[in-house]
């Protein structure tokens, strides 16, 4: 009786041993899957952000000759401009 019972008792330890190993198999299979995944997630943005660099310049040089236009341009207040007209004008104020 004693032996069946150490048997029994040596059987129980080796499957939980089995199961431990079991659940860290898949416990670091699903982990490996994880960094697998991140590192094409990452490679993939970092192509994406150079194929986004290479069509951007042009985009880019687009807005800004768009934004350089005449009818976009920026100009001083009208206060400021026809006192600047004004002083073109009359010409420089002489020196006391």
């Amino acid at each position: 009786m004693a032996l069946v019972a150490f048997a029994l008792i040596q059987s129980y330890f080796v499957r939980e041993l089995l199961v431990a190993f079991f659940f860290f198999t898949v416990f670091y299979a699903c982990l490996a899957v994880l960094v697998v995944l991140f590192i094409l997630v990452v490679d993939a943005l970092d192509r994406g952000s150079v194929w986004l660099d290479s069509q951007g310049r042009t985009f880019l040089s687009l807005v800004r000759h768009y934004l350089a236009s005449r009818a976009y341009m920026v100009s001083l207040p009208k206060h400021r401009a026809v006192h600047r007209i004004h002083k073109l004008r009359t010409g420089p104020n002489p020196d006391p």
